[in-house]
């Protein structure tokens, strides 16, 4: 017996009523994981979270705080409307694809900030600011940026990412 070998149109195949329902489905999973791990991030009310402060440092402290909340709040905002643009249902399959490889873009690139501000204070940094755009800017909380320091920072941001060499800017705050 030979068997016919059908070729499925992507397109055909999304039109359909099942289909559709199979993707909103997954969207309304992608959208419950996104908020689950937002607001598990947030401490609740009455939780106490420690502060960190240096004394005689505390604008030091206010520009990587504030920078770190900029930072993140951009971000949210940008994730907050690509989930509401994955809620309009008369999106095309194109559409529908950008917008959710712009959402896993998004939420990749805000993990590895946190992951590499976390990796470079395990190096013995008092604070750093990772910002990854085109660039990575990467802040660092010290005097000045030595050789040593710039050759293991640019190592942990290459394991991390698929940035060049060139494409990793440092810069020092104290």
């Amino acid at each position: 017996m030979k068997k016919a070998n059908k070729k499925i149109n992507i397109i055909t195949l999304l039109k359909s009523t099942r289909a559709k329902q199979v993707i909103l489905g997954l969207l309304v999973v992608l959208v419950g994981v996104t908020g689950y791990f937002r607001w598990s991030t947030v401490p609740a009310e009455n939780e106490v979270v420690p502060t960190v402060a240096t004394v005689g440092n505390e604008e030091n402290i206010d520009f990587f705080a504030k920078t770190r909340m900029e930072r993140d709040a951009k971000r949210d905002e940008v994730i907050q409307g690509l989930n509401e643009t994955l809620k309009d249902t008369s999106l095309s399959a194109e559409a529908l694809n950008k917008a959710t490889e712009d959402l896993k873009y998004n939420n990749d690139v805000k993990n590895k900030e946190v992951k590499l501000e976390n990796l470079i204070k395990s190096k013995g940094f008092e604070d750093a600011v990772v910002l990854i755009g085109e660039e990575v800017n990467i802040i660092l909380k010290t005097e000045e940026i030595n050789s040593d320091i710039a050759a293991a920072i640019r190592v942990l941001v290459l394991s991390e990412t698929d940035y060049s060499p060139e494409q990793i800017v440092l810069s020092s705050k104290k």
